[in-house]
């Protein structure tokens, strides 16, 4: 099989840029230029393009490419087939280029309904990666539908316990700004899985007692915490910690069964 020659390339104005490519960090490219600016652009990291129409589309060296006009030397690439919109994301995933809103971002790009879906809620403050976790009927800890958004077979199933959150964070963030934190999310939403939780019930104990959510540096101290506020005042106090935990363990055992 015939290598794709090296090319050397100073007119950047020639490489085109690719629409499904990840989001731009001008972090990378300062560090990248740092780099090439001591050693040069390394062969190994020639950018990859293609021919449309005479023009030269980059499938992926963005970054590169700005590092190596703000190190003021020349760009290499190779001309390549077009890539597929999963070879780009395949591709970031393996070399960790990627994280989870770059792929779910190209898929998105190509209409797909589901990932546009799943990007608003993020836009509306729930984390990518709980988000998609809550739009597959899981709980937003679980971290199981991650492989799913990057291998671009994400699908939603339900969309109740994200409008739950949307609706909390335009109620309490502005005064309880930890709702939006992640053990609050991760551990409310394990609550919201347990029958014997009532949400109307912790809403109205927030409302009254709002100095009492405050952060906390992980999933199981907001469940305490989630508890203490639950139960303040309360005649019948319920030991909503426990409760929520034994019922996760036998949805975990439930799942693994299935």
């Amino acid at each position: 099989m015939k290598l794709p020659q090296i090319q050397s390339i100073s007119d950047y104005s020639k490489l085109k840029p690719n629409p499904l490519q990840r989001a731009f960090s001008e972090k990378k490219v300062a560090d990248l230029a740092a780099k090439m600016s001591r050693n040069g652009f390394p062969p190994s990291m020639a950018i990859s393009t293609y021919r449309d129409k005479g023009a030269l589309v980059i499938n992926t060296g963005h970054h590169r490419l700005a590092a190596a006009r703000q190190a003021g030397i020349s760009a290499l690439y190779v001309v390549e087939k077009k890539w597929t919109p999963r070879q780009l994301v395949d591709e970031g995933v393996s070399s960790k280029a990627w994280c989870i809103l770059s792929a779910a971002q190209c898929f998105a790009s190509q209409g797909k309904e589901d990932y546009i879906t799943m990007l608003n809620y993020h836009d509306k403050g729930i984390p990518l990666n709980m988000v998609a976790s809550m739009l597959s009927g899981e709980g937003a800890g679980s971290g199981n539908a991650r492989k799913r958004v990057v291998d671009g077979e994400f699908q939603i199933k339900e969309t109740a316990q994200a409008d739950t959150f949307v609706d909390l964070f335009m109620e309490f963030a502005e005064d309880q700004p930890a709702v939006k934190s992640r053990p609050f999310i991760a551990a409310l939403s394990k609550c919201l899985f347990t029958p014997e939780f009532d949400l109307y019930t912790l809403k109205k104990r927030m409302k009254e007692n709002p100095a009492m959510l405050g952060k906390v540096s992980g999933t199981e101290q907001m469940l305490k915490l989630i508890e203490e506020i639950y139960n303040f005042r309360s005649a019948k106090k319920i030991p909503l910690a426990f409760m929520v935990t034994e019922h996760s363990r036998a949805r975990s055992a439930a799942a693994l069964i299935n």
